[in-house]
């Protein structure tokens, strides 16, 4: 397998016999979660209360990857009813959509919230 190969030729740079066996653990977990239930952003979204990690997609470009506590607080309390300065994804996806230049906390309108 390329990526196998590509991970013993890392782990012989690195000089660590262990690095290995930690980067297909990483991959193989990644590949796990990338192969999880996609579901959609929404008010009405089954969203858990766990503690997990989320990738959010545009078309089929990943476009950010955020981590949390309580996955229901996060996404529908934070980032998707929350104002741009509340939320790094709504920032981020701002500055991305042209609404707001990026390294400017600026306050968005109730319109341009509603565009991201």
């Amino acid at each position: 397998m390329e990526v196998s190969r590509s991970l013993k030729e890392l782990s012989k740079l690195a000089g660590d016999p262990e690095l290995l066996e930690r980067l297909e653990y990483y991959v193989n977990r990644l590949r796990e979660l990338l192969s999880s239930p996609r579901r959609r952003f929404s008010r009405a979204a089954h969203v858990p209360t766990k503690p997990g990690v989320y990738v959010v997609w545009r078309d089929s470009v990943i476009i950010y990857v955020g981590s949390s506590r309580d996955l229901r607080r996060r996404l529908l309390g934070e980032h998707l009813r929350g104002n741009v300065d509340g939320s790094r994804l709504r920032r981020a996806l701002s500055w991305d959509l042209g609404i707001a230049p990026i390294g400017v906390r600026a306050k968005l309108s109730r319109a341009e919230e509603e565009r991201i």
